[in-house]
């Protein structure tokens, strides 16, 4: 893919930026949850600098970014533990299916 420019506004500025193409959607939806952070944290304290409160919103968003990520691991573990339980269960089933077959009589005509 090749790069393309995009111009995305923080804190009242306009930034011109390159990323893959097929990332431009999510560039755009990230500026604009920055965006949206930095409001929210503008309007519960407007005695804050610009920069106190682009980091509060970096660090907000850095927050809720490593709860996702353990929550995405922990759902990986389980998932992994699921697999593994179902995988010897039909390991389980298979083994029981084979030897009833080779308990059952034989045909003699076979």
């Amino acid at each position: 893919m090749s790069d393309q420019e995009i111009e995305v506004k923080l804190l009242g500025k306009t930034y011109t930026l390159r990323c893959p193409s097929d990332e431009l959607d999510d560039l755009k939806l990230a500026a604009d949850l920055l965006e949206q952070k930095v409001a929210q944290l503008q309007g519960n304290k407007a005695s804050q600098s610009t920069e106190q409160v682009a980091l509060m919103a970096a660090l907000n968003l850095c927050h809720e970014l490593l709860i996702e990520q353990r929550r995405s691991e922990q759902y990986a573990k389980s998932m992994d533990s699921r697999m593994r339980m179902l995988q010897a269960t039909v390991e389980r089933a298979l083994n029981e299916g084979n030897k009833r077959v080779d308990k059952a009589p034989q045909d003699p005509n076979n």
